[in-house]
């Protein structure tokens, strides 16, 4: 006895049922099928019925990223199961990927060099937000101790005030908070500042066979430190340099950048950036 049926192919979409878990401390993907869909021929009065394919996902306490090969299961359009016995399918197991990565909570933080007479002892830093949380391998998230978001120069810090930074994070890592900047409240302490009119000025290492003419004649510095110190400092101990090697002029007249030094005096320091001007023939 022979029995012919009609033959019908028909994709079939397939499904994940997550019945697994992550470990704390982690953060999961949802899982993904490959393929997508499933191409399946049989009888048309089975094949008609197949609404989709399922795979159960059972992976528990998952801490890495897990690829696996699942048997299906076919299902009606009201979840009743399709026996698979006379049907052919162009696959035979689903390829089921979780990708996992590992979280953590990383403080923000600046880097702070001394200058200008102050230190870090002399200042309070506040950031907000002071945390992010990132995901990533958990081998390069455990080495992430903190982020850096940027330098704070004292020597150009001339008042207390807020300063906005990116937040820019290191490469395979994933900032799941969301937050992209951050605010560095700085708050200068113990400190007072005195400005000075300095004529103590000379320019340096000229270019070869020129003559400089030093058209600034006076330049007000701002000094700081503490207050018995600042109270010693006056106009003779400022020397204001600018060093012309490498300097890109030629002839004419010229803003050129200088360094202040206080002569004598360690524990102060000079606030700002300064240029003078100059005549160059």
């Amino acid at each position: 006895e022979v029995v012919v049926e009609r033959v019908q192919s028909t994709p079939v979409e397939v499904r994940i049922k997550n019945e697994g878990s992550v470990a704390d401390g982690f953060f999961a993907d949802e899982p993904v099928a490959s393929p997508e869909t499933l191409q399946i021929s049989g009888p048309e009065a089975v094949v008609s019925k197949i609404a989709y394919a399922e795979v159960v996902w059972t992976r528990e306490n998952v801490e890495r990223t897990i690829t696996a090969d699942l048997e299906y299961t076919l299902y009606d359009s009201d979840g009743n199961e399709i026996s698979k016995d006379g049907l052919t399918a162009n696959y035979e197991f689903i390829t089921v990927t979780q990708t996992v990565q590992k979280t953590r909570e990383v403080p923000l933080q600046v880097e702070i060099i001394d200058g200008g007479g102050a230190t870090e002892a002399n200042i309070v830093c506040d950031i907000e937000p002071k945390y992010i949380t990132v995901a990533g391998d958990a081998a390069i998230i455990d080495a992430l101790n903190s982020i850096t978001v940027g330098t704070i120069d004292l020597s150009k810090v001339i008042n207390s005030g807020k300063v906005e930074y990116p937040i820019i994070i290191p490469n395979d890592v994933v900032n799941i908070s969301g937050e992209t900047t951050c605010v560095v409240d700085i708050e200068l302490s113990g400190l007072v500042t005195k400005t000075l009119n300095c004529t103590n000025i000379e320019v340096i290492n000229p270019p070869d066979g020129m003559t400089v003419d030093i058209i600034t004649n006076q330049l007000p510095v701002l000094i700081r430190g503490e207050q018995e110190t600042i109270d010693e400092i006056f106009e003779h101990n400022i020397q204001i340099v600018a060093d012309l090697s490498g300097a890109a002029i030629s002839e004419g007249r010229y803003s050129v950048t200088a360094s202040v030094t206080i002569n004598g005096y360690t524990s102060a320091g000079v606030v700002g950036e300064y240029k003078i001007t100059i005549d160059v023939s």
